[in-house]
């Protein structure tokens, strides 16, 4: 069963090229192929307003069994462009939760820290001095 947890990868902002979305569907549909499911893992989705989103939204959600939208607008974005829900459930983004092998000598206090996990959108969108952390941002 492949599962997807590629994260903010589908929607508008990324301006992906056609060839990348063929190539998407290629490699799901071989899973598809051969009986095996496929889930999106809770991630952010959308907004589909463009032609190149919105096609691939509709053949990611016909091949997937079950997609994960991690908050409201994605889930609405996702139900709004393919006019269905049945494969949708909302469902929080699991990596904050996530402990790493090999890294348990970190100890961290118990809710007295945040955590940001970053995408290149979110980089690349930003300016940079949003990214100088000296502590008194917080």
């Amino acid at each position: 069963m492949p599962a997807n947890a590629k994260g903010y990868a589908y929607g508008d902002s990324w301006n992906r090229p056609e060839w990348t979305i063929k190539a998407d569907y290629l490699f799901y549909h071989s899973f598809n192929k051969k009986g095996r499911s496929l889930i999106l893992l809770p991630q952010a989705f959308g907004p589909f307003e463009k032609e190149v989103s919105q096609k691939q939204i509709a053949q990611l959600y016909q091949m997937a069994d079950r997609i994960y939208p991690r908050e409201q607008s994605s889930y609405d974005y996702v139900a709004k462009a393919v006019n269905d829900t049945t494969k949708l459930k909302m469902t929080p983004d699991f990596t904050m939760s996530s402990i790493p092998p090999g890294h348990s000598s970190v100890q961290l206090p118990a809710k007295s820290y945040i955590t940001v996990v970053l995408n290149a959108r979110m980089v690349d969108k930003t300016s940079a001095e949003i990214f100088v952390f000296d502590g008194s941002a917080l």
